[in-house]
């Protein structure tokens, strides 16, 4: 049996506002870059709809303690969302997100690893 990873999760709820579920601190208005690195520096993975963040050479997943860009159809329903989610949430239990980028796609998880920690991959390796 794989062991269960703890994943600290900050959501992006809206382009730009950071919310902290765990103390439930207000949201605060922060570019991207402010928001990469507010969890890389508290080690949090980053979960976002923002396709921006999909981008390694400006967000290096790399330096973080991973990032999940759920890509979602035009304006998902809310089920939808939980069930990306919950797929998403269901694969750090025995895959580790640290210093990756997952994408989370209604039929699949793309993993970006470094070339350095790149291993041989099935296409639909995480589903």
């Amino acid at each position: 049996m794989a062991q269960r990873c703890h994943v600290k999760v900050t959501w992006i709820l809206q382009p730009g506002v950071l919310r902290e579920i765990q103390t439930g601190r207000e949201p605060a208005r922060n570019t991207d870059s402010d928001l990469y690195e507010i969890c890389r520096r508290e080690k949090r993975c980053l979960v976002t709809l923002d396709l921006d963040f999909a981008n390694v050479l400006r967000f290096s997943p790399e330096e973080a303690s991973g990032i999940v860009v759920i890509r979602a159809p035009h304006n998902p329903t809310i089920s939808l969302l939980e069930e990306l989610i919950s797929r998403f949430l269901a694969k750090t239990e025995c895959l580790s997100i640290e210093s990756q980028l997952w994408i989370i796609e209604v039929d699949r998880i793309r993993v970006h690893k470094s070339e350095e920690n790149e291993e041989p991959r099935n296409p639909q390796e995480a589903d």
